[in-house]
């Protein structure tokens, strides 16, 4: 354990920096810095400072400027590579389906005013249950239906009875949001479209 002492043959801006450049040297990724306090740390625990002195051992993380332009550069790499959000995923899909946007909206209990959002704001957080009146309204496939819920960061799951009962009918091929959603009401569930109160 390291104690930080005065001492009378050695200034304690000697021992200080001294100190400092030898834990550069073992510790090249980290930077200590060295204080009079009574709460005492030592690489990054804590320690009892010595009673007399109550010198202090900080430490604090280290990233280099090199690393840490490494890492900035690395991170935007990655927003770069990002995947399609939710609602661009959604108008190319209502394109594709020969749909128009109120027809869409309309089929999927969806009123105009949060279409408007959704069309409007790239990155729009719809609810689940929205994401999966589009994919009611759509007529999309299971592979599909779980492709455009990835793109708002949701999936089908096993254990969710919603889940369970959409994926239901998506499987079946019914497409009727008014009879599935009779189903949900039946079961004490959120309903798909307006209804979500999004």
């Amino acid at each position: 354990m390291l104690y930080i002492k005065n001492s009378g043959e050695r200034s304690e801006a000697e021992l200080r920096a001294r100190l400092e450049r030898l834990l550069d040297e073992v510790f090249p990724d980290i930077v200590y810095s060295i204080q009079e306090d009574s709460e005492a740390t030592m690489l990054g625990c804590p320690w009892i400072p010595d009673e007399e002195e109550g010198g202090t051992l900080k430490r604090r993380s280290k990233l280099t400027s090199k690393r840490e332009e490494e890492l900035r550069r690395m991170i935007e790499e990655q927003l770069k590579q990002m995947d399609v959000a939710f609602s661009a995923a959604l108008l190319k899909l209502i394109d594709e389906k020969g749909m128009s946007d109120a027809e869409c909206y309309k089929r999927a209990n969806v009123d105009r005013r949060l279409f408007s959002k959704i069309r409007s704001n790239e990155g729009y957080h719809a609810k689940k249950t929205t994401v999966l009146a589009f994919a009611i309204a759509l007529e999309l496939n299971l592979e599909e239906t779980e492709a455009l819920l990835e793109k708002a960061g949701y999936t089908l799951s096993g254990s969710r009875k919603l889940d369970v009962i959409v994926q239901f009918f998506i499987t079946e091929g019914f497409y009727n949001i008014h009879v599935i959603n009779e189903i949900l009401y039946e079961h004490d569930l959120p309903l798909l479209g307006s209804a979500t109160n999004e």
